[in-house]
């Protein structure tokens, strides 16, 4: 999807591990995504992105104001961490 993507693969009791499975947007982005990690109790998988927010390359003019309020928040390419609830079926 982007030029960085996320797999998962999951070791059963016996130690074997499942094929790769690409996982879904909007986990994987445009950016590049890397650096997962599965909490210990398997609840959250904490990931880097350097995506971008389509408000920030839009086209549109901007503001001083609204440029800065993009830049300094979460999409503005610069390596975000994000955090999602981890889901048993990927």
């Amino acid at each position: 999807m982007g030029r960085g993507d996320l797999y998962i693969s999951h070791r059963d009791k016996s130690g074997n591990w499942s094929p790769v499975k690409h996982l879904p947007a909007p986990i994987n982005s445009s950016g590049t995504d890397y650096c997962p990690f599965v909490t210990p109790d398997k609840k959250y998988l904490i990931f880097t992105s350097s995506r971008v927010n389509k408000e920030l390359i839009n086209g549109e003019p901007k503001t001083y104001d609204q440029l800065k309020e993009l830049l300094n928040n979460p999409g503005n390419g610069w390596d975000d961490i994000y955090w999602v609830k981890f889901n048993e079926d990927w």
